[in-house]
């Protein structure tokens, strides 16, 4: 239940982010699904978040597949989101 509820917590942080968007009605397990609708590629979206130390996989030409999991914390995944941000929007 805790990592559902994290990655709730992920998805609509990510959903708040310009360049992405999730379909919240989809969220419904510890994975989560992100649309890119930006025209940054997938590719450069992950290089900018690995080196942030966020890390994630394509699942797609614009998908990034995230999951959330015991060992990530509602603390981690709110610094996650913060280093995204601060990867991609900034």
């Amino acid at each position: 239940a805790e990592d559902h509820a994290n990655a709730h917590l992920l998805a609509e942080g990510f959903n708040r982010l310009p360049i992405f968007t999730i379909d919240m009605s989809r969220v419904e397990t510890n994975i989560i699904l992100v649309d890119v609708v930006s025209d940054v590629s997938v590719e450069t979206i992950l290089e900018k978040m690995q080196k942030v130390s966020v890390l994630a996989v394509q699942f797609g030409p614009k998908t990034i597949r995230f999951v959330t999991h015991l060992d990530v914390s509602r603390a981690d995944c709110e610094e996650a989101l913060s280093r995204v941000e601060g990867a991609l929007v900034s």
